[in-house]
């Protein structure tokens, strides 16, 4: 019986919703004309909107952060990649990239300056050992200007952890160099000598002594330069080319029509409803 009585009461209530809600469409279908005429001035003003509203790009690029090989094989971050990011993102990394750009530093003086400390950002990557960058500005040159400045600020921030290692290897190569062309310089004079003299000769045994040398000098010669390549690959820079497309990226038009369109219907469609409960 109680189940009963659930059942009826739900009815009810389904009928009195339908009921309404086919009053509400038909009251909507008798005002279309002026639910249509608000949805086009709104799709109108939001069209001017895209049209006076200041234009912004955008530019981002992926990095990564300089890494260091050991003499063992390993590889090491000269710093953290969320440390990067923290540096990144406080406002002295922003003043110098702003410095490089011959911005003003401070807020209200410039509109340029304005935006980018507003917009630039960092973002770490998951799982990844590599950092987000993005800065919106006011015109598309400018926002890859300002993207270019910020790794190039970036990687001198990062040069001096680098500099040691690459200064002690060079200075290693340019010894092996020097040792290798007096090596060079050294075999010469004994191939000469081993012409005159036979293959018997004590210049022949010292021969094979010096093109031993020879070898272990070009050997480490050549790991030297690998390694030097390898710190210059991992150094900071980024893994894919900017991102810097022509369109921009505000005010998007289709996004601003569409939105216009909905806000029109809900209002076109609040407007016949108000008149419709002022006149009941």
């Amino acid at each position: 019986m109680f189940n009963l009585v659930i059942s009826e009461k739900n009815k009810k209530l389904i009928n009195e919703y339908r009921l309404k809600l086919s009053n509400f469409l038909e009251m909507m279908g008798r005002s279309w004309r002026l639910i249509l005429g608000v949805v086009l001035f709104s799709i109108f003003v939001s069209f001017v909107l895209t049209l006076i509203l200041p234009k912004k790009w955008e530019a981002s690029t992926t990095l990564q952060i300089a890494k260091l090989p050991s003499v063992q094989g390993d590889i090491a971050a000269v710093e953290d990649h969320l440390q990067s990011v923290e540096n990144v993102n406080q406002l002295g990394f922003k003043e110098k990239v702003l410095n490089d750009l011959h911005l003003p530093t401070q807020k209200g003086q410039d509109k340029r300056s304005d935006i980018f400390l507003d917009t630039f950002i960092a973002s770490p990557i998951k799982n990844k050992e590599w950092i987000n960058i993005s800065v919106t500005a006011y015109s598309q040159q400018d926002a890859l200007k300002s993207i270019q400045t910020a790794i190039a600020e970036l990687q001198a921030m990062h040069a001096p952890m680098t500099a040691p290692t690459k200064n002690r290897l060079n200075k290693e190569l340019q010894t092996v160099n020097q040792a290798l062309s007096r090596s060079g310089y050294d075999i010469s004079a004994l191939n000469h000598q081993v012409a005159r003299g036979g293959r018997h000769s004590a210049a022949a045994d010292l021969l094979k002594t010096k093109d031993s040398t020879n070898r272990a000098l070009q050997l480490q010669q050549d790991q030297l330069k690998g390694r030097l390549i390898l710190i210059d690959e991992l150094s900071t820079k980024p893994i894919y080319p900017i991102n810097n497309p022509d369109k921009q990226t505000f005010p998007n038009r289709i996004i601003f029509l569409i939105l216009g369109a909905l806000l029109g219907l809900l209002s076109g469609c609040g407007i016949v409803w108000w008149k419709a409960r002022k006149v009941q």
